[in-house]
C-alpha cells in the first residue's frame, strides 16, 4: 500500500483530487484538519503529520530543510518529505506533478519513510 501523503499549501489542489482518482490516501494542507494548520508552523506541520504517517510534499526546499536538520541534530522522526523544485516541475505543471508523484508512489517511496527524504523527479 502506498504511503499516504500531505500536500503543501503551495501545490494545486486538483493534483490532491487526481492523485485521490487514482486510489492514493493524499490530503491537502488547505483541507486537512478543515485548514486549521494552513498557517502553522512548519514543526508542527511535520509533528501531526508523523503522527499520521503522512509524507510531506513540499516546494519549501529553504525552511523545511533546515527544519529536518534540527529534528536529526534533536533525534526526532519525522514520516517524511519529497521535495519539489522548481527548476524541474513547475508549481503550475498539475499533470506532471501528479505523473511524477504516483511513479514516486509505486517505485521509489519505502513503505517506512521514516526520516526518508527525495526529490520529486520529473
Amino acid at each position: 500500500m502506498a504511503r499516504p501523503l500531505l500536500l503543501d499549501v503551495h501545490i494545486n489542489l486538483r493534483v490532491t483530487i487526481q492523485l485521490r482518482t487514482r486510489g492514493f490516501d493524499v490530503v491537502g494542507l488547505s483541507e486537512w484538519y478543515e485548514g486549521y494548520l494552513r498557517q502553522a508552523v512548519d514543526l508542527t506541520i511535520l509533528q501531526k503529520a508523523h503522527r499520521e504517517q503522512r509524507t510531506l510534499v513540499t516546494f519549501d526546499l529553504g525552511s523545511i530543510s533546515d527544519l529536518l536538520l534540527e529534528l536529526s541534530q534533536d533525534g526526532e522522526a519525522h514520516s517524511g518529505v519529497i521535495f519539489v523544485s522548481s527548476k524541474t516541475i513547475r508549481q503550475d505543471d498539475v499533470g506532471g506533478i501528479v505523473l511524477a508523484l504516483d511513479r514516486t508512489l509505486r517505485e521509489r517511496l519505502p513503505e517506512d519513510a521514516t526520516n526518508f527524504t527525495t526529490f520529486l523527479a520529473p
